[in-house]
């Protein structure tokens, strides 16, 4: 027969004893664990969806409408060959724009000796990876060139198809993270599922309206020029040109008041590939973006025009940045 000394039957009971005490807050009710306060131990055990339940969605992107963008952007791109730029002071003679089916998009062209200059302009679009030394032969599009008729068609690549679905799961997965877990304090999992799929798990909720009403709203990212004319006091007042709009600012999830933009839109999301909030060595906000090629020069072509200007970042119905554009 064993005969263990009373020191160590002392101290298994006191480490059962001490087992206990740390996982009692799992067997009591929220009104009781409030009631002890300090005498228990916060935290409980985290139960997964498995033990708890709770919602458990399969979300999928639209294909569609990433085809749908990309080729806006690509004709917005086109439609801006017929405006002189600070690197381009020459206007090229392009119209006649239009959908080739659901991947394409072609164009016509006046002037033959013109051509060279188009597709110095639209090839650097295409690539998908500029920063990228190894993805230069990576495409987004193929040129197809008619030099009988004068028309270049830009189609889309299954290659570039399927960056874009991707970088779109990325975006959504980045938005309902925002939406659904602002403070970071909820438990939950949103994660890629193949190319174009998101898994969405959240423990314990037995609702769904509420998180469906959140997962469906649309977000609209946009980029304006801040109204520094107006002042606080006209702000306040609703006093603004008829150019400009007042909504509501937050410096991050912080809302710090109302700020006057212009109504024009100078770049959209769709051109928008990653961005982050960092600091300097002074400790003042900077803002980084990742634009594709369309995007790039025309954000390039904004910092020449309005250094020293303020840039409005603008989602959904509020202004959560307005940086300044420095050199």
């Amino acid at each position: 027969m064993l005969n263990f000394p009373r020191w160590k039957k002392l101290m298994i009971v006191g480490v059962c004893l001490f087992g206990l005490w740390g996982a009692s807050p799992n067997f009591l009710s929220q009104g009781m664990r409030d009631t002890l306060g300090p005498v228990l131990p916060e935290k409980t055990i985290s139960l997964g969806l498995d033990l708890r339940g709770g919602l458990h969605l399969l979300l999928s992107v639209d294909a569609k409408s990433v085809i749908a963008a990309r080729l806006e952007s690509l004709s917005d791109a086109v439609k801006d060959l017929r405006k002189s730029t600070f690197s381009r002071p020459e206007r090229l003679s392009v119209s006649r724009i239009k959908l080739e089916g659901d991947d394409a998009l072609s164009f016509y062209y006046r002037v033959a000796e013109e051509k060279e200059a188009i597709l110095k302009e639209v090839r650097p679009l295409a690539v998908i990876d500029a920063s990228n030394p190894f993805g230069a032969n990576q495409l987004d599009f193929e040129i197809i060139e008619d030099d009988v008729n004068h028309v270049l068609t830009l189609k889309l690549t299954e290659l570039g198809i399927e960056k874009r679905k991707r970088d779109a799961v990325a975006q959504v997965i980045s938005v309902l993270e925002k939406r659904l877990n602002p403070e970071g304090t909820r438990e939950l999992t949103i994660q890629a599922n193949g190319p174009d799929r998101i898994i969405l798990q959240v423990p314990g909720v037995t609702d769904s309206r509420p998180i469906k009403t959140l997962i469906e709203q649309q977000a609209k990212l946009t980029f304006h020029m801040v109204d520094d004319t107006a002042s606080q006091a006209d702000i306040a007042n609703g006093r603004v040109k008829p150019s400009s709009m007042i909504v509501d600012h937050y410096d991050g999830d912080t809302p710090i008041g109302k700020i006057a933009i212009e109504r024009r839109v100078m770049l959209t999301g769709q051109n928008l590939k990653s961005a982050k909030v960092t600091f300097d060595q002074n400790n003042n906000t900077v803002v980084g973006f990742a634009f594709d090629s369309a995007g790039g020069k025309k954000f390039g072509d904004i910092t020449i025009r309005y250094t020293g200007k303020r840039f409005a970042i603008k989602l959904d119905d509020r202004v959560i940045s307005s940086p300044r554009i420095n050199e």
